[in-house]
């Protein structure tokens, strides 16, 4: 995949906040941090599109959250595994030049997340199996969105950075602030499906920003 200039600033971005949050972390050995935990999460932030279009179409950004169950394992005091399994909705759209609407898309997966701290800083993987789109309908672009059916989405791979800032922690929970980032590494719609266009929203890669938190029980 060719990466954009606009895509390596993002990505060089994540990662001096990240790597500015590691030097905020210093767990306690007798506290939550220090043990096996297990709790909630949620996110809140915007998908990119970055594929190009046609000359008289331009890509919109649109609205993404995420919520499910985080759980950490510290393996040393600098080296924890990580694991997130929930729910992860992306929306992204396009619009014609010089308008203000357009038409949106609307992804749903079921993400599995694998990864690894060292101190704050997170790199993981996100898996997004797919569970439904809703499209533009082509036969009347400014009506109710369609369905174009499960076929056609394709599963998510997108490699993620970022950190967490603890801001509560005690013997029995802890509560952390979540900051982070990812690159798709495929599109939105299968290759092979016959709605993939060229040229399209749905053919395009994405950059995806977040902002959220988690709270975690010590076990």
């Amino acid at each position: 995949m060719r990466l954009s200039l606009s895509t390596l600033l993002a990505a060089a971005t994540l990662a001096l906040v990240a790597t500015n949050l590691t030097a905020q972390s210093d767990y306690s050995l007798r506290k939550a941090t220090s043990k096996f935990s297990i709790g909630a999460g949620f996110g809140l932030g915007v998908t990119f599109p970055t594929g190009p279009l046609d000359s008289n179409l331009e890509n919109t950004p649109g609205l993404s959250y995420r919520f499910g169950l985080n759980a950490r394992y510290p393996i040393s005091r600098m080296f924890s595994a990580l694991l997130g399994i929930g729910g992860d909705f992306r929306q992204v759209g396009k619009k014609v030049s010089g308008q203000s609407s357009g038409q949106n898309y609307n992804f749903t997966y079921l993400f599995v997340e694998p990864g690894v701290e060292i101190r704050s800083f997170r790199a993981s993987l996100n898996i997004g199996i797919p569970g439904g789109v809703k499209a533009p309908n082509p036969l009347d672009p400014n009506g109710d969105q369609i369905d174009p059916g499960s076929d056609v989405q394709e599963m998510l791979l997108e490699p993620r950075i970022g950190g967490t800032l603890v801001i509560m922690e005690n013997e029995r929970s802890w509560l952390g602030l979540n900051i982070d980032g990812g690159i798709a590494l495929n599109t939105f719609y299968k290759k092979d499906a016959a709605a993939f266009r060229e040229n399209d929203t749905p053919a395009a890669h994405s950059i995806n920003l977040m902002l959220g938190a988690t709270y975690q029980f010590g076990l």
